[in-house]
């Protein structure tokens, strides 16, 4: 876990350079959303990873006799669906903040992104 963790932090300046460098070049707003949409996609990717790998650490640790991992696997399942609901209302906020504005769509696109990375940090982090 340890090392994906560590890898996974590697690579993700990379993907931030990315998108950053994407927005730098961005003129429409068709280019600003789609850059968006590359950082959302990157994000939810490493998240989705760091997630997977979390439930593939709790299999370990119970196949290893752990007597507390079956259920803590149940609770992170759990977690994260509600997570993800928390994502989504939260994020609304920013979309209905943004009514009628181009930057509408981008912008709850971004907060998805940063909900994403501090998520993916805090299931990082919960073997350390």
């Amino acid at each position: 876990m340890k090392k994906f963790a560590a890898l996974a932090l590697l690579i993700l300046p990379i993907q931030s350079f990315a998108a950053d460098k994407c927005m730098d070049t961005a003129n429409t707003d068709t280019e600003i959303e789609e850059c968006a949409s590359q950082e959302l996609g990157q994000a939810d990717s490493a998240l989705d990873s760091a997630y997977e790998a979390a439930l593939a650490e709790l299999d370990k640790m119970a196949s290893d006799g752990d007597e507390g991992a079956a259920e803590a696997k149940k609770q992170l399942i759990s977690a994260q669906q509600k997570w993800d609901d928390f994502r989504k209302a939260d994020c609304d906020v920013t979309f209905f903040m943004n009514v009628g504005g181009s930057i509408r769509i981008p912008a709850t696109m971004k907060c998805m992104a940063d909900h994403a990375n501090q998520r993916r940090q805090v299931l990082q982090h919960l073997f350390d």
